[in-house]
């Protein structure tokens, strides 16, 4: 039965990659595609711990979905610079709720005896939530006072998680990334409506954690700005399969990190 489940999962994974990459090279002939080069990320002054959903991938130095951490594999990914724990496909909303289907409250708690007080963590929620269930519901909320509200209440259930971190930890809010332009069915990773109007949603979401969570001095490193066109489409050349960064979005997140002043030395010296 696993084996199904496997073979399942395989096909589902490479009929994704096969759409994305010609739906990549449809955009490339309509767009310029950026001269961009990978880059190495200097050394942190100490190692940062990440915790999220799928899009931790950004912190692994690959292009590469991580493995799930469960209570009977617990994998993790460290480098130079972080240890990257991918606790499967979490909802910010769900963070401070026992026995969800993905058990990321209890998973989280498991973790986080393994990782000293004090530390820094980087946390990667919401995308999900802005993708399918925000877009859902604001799609049948004609006020915008209330489509709004929606997204609102969704980051205060976040900041809730962040605040109880934040009494033994010192945690990081990673943005969320924009959405896949696709205009298309994605078995995958199901969307709703458009991706310009899912990012609105994103945009609206992180920009209210980083106005809320400064009060508490809980830094949001946000790649937004950088992954969207002028229309607030999302650039594609910075995504792995139409959803996750790929390490050309590094240089984005080199810069951001800096500004919080968390490498050994600068940068540009």
């Amino acid at each position: 039965m696993r084996t199904i489940k496997n073979i399942h999962n395989m096909i589902k994974h490479y009929s994704n990659q096969i759409v994305f990459r010609a739906y990549y090279l449809f955009y490339c002939l309509n767009h310029k595609k950026p001269k961009v080069a990978i880059a190495q990320m200097p050394k942190l002054k100490e190692k940062i711990y990440c915790i999220g959903d799928s899009h931790v991938v950004l912190f692994s130095k690959r292009d590469k979905l991580l493995p799930i951490w469960d209570f009977n594999n617990r994998c993790y990914r460290e480098n130079e610079n972080f240890i990257v724990y991918q606790i499967g496909p979490a909802l910010a909303y769900n963070l401070m709720r026992q026995d969800t289907k993905t058990k990321s409250k209890e998973k989280i708690e498991c973790i986080l005896r393994e990782i000293p007080k004090g530390s820094k963590i980087i946390l990667s929620f919401g995308e999900i939530d802005c993708r399918v269930h925000l877009s859902k519901r604001i799609l049948k909320e004609p006020s915008k006072e209330k489509q709004q509200q929606i997204i609102y209440s969704c980051a205060e259930r976040y900041m809730e998680f962040i605040k109880s971190l934040k009494k033994d930890y010192n945690p990081i809010v990673f943005g969320v990334p924009p959405s896949n332009n696709f205009p298309f069915k994605d078995r995958q990773y199901p969307h709703l409506g458009s991706g310009i109007f899912r990012n609105k949603i994103t945009k609206e979401f992180n920009e209210y954690l980083e106005r809320n969570l400064s009060k508490f001095n809980v830094p949001v490193v946000s790649l937004y700005d950088y992954l969207v066109d002028k229309k607030g489409q999302t650039l594609v050349h910075y995504q792995i399969d139409g959803v996750h960064l790929s390490q050309r979005a590094v240089p984005f997140l080199i810069k951001e990190l800096e500004k919080m002043g968390l490498f050994r030395e600068c940068c540009n010296g």
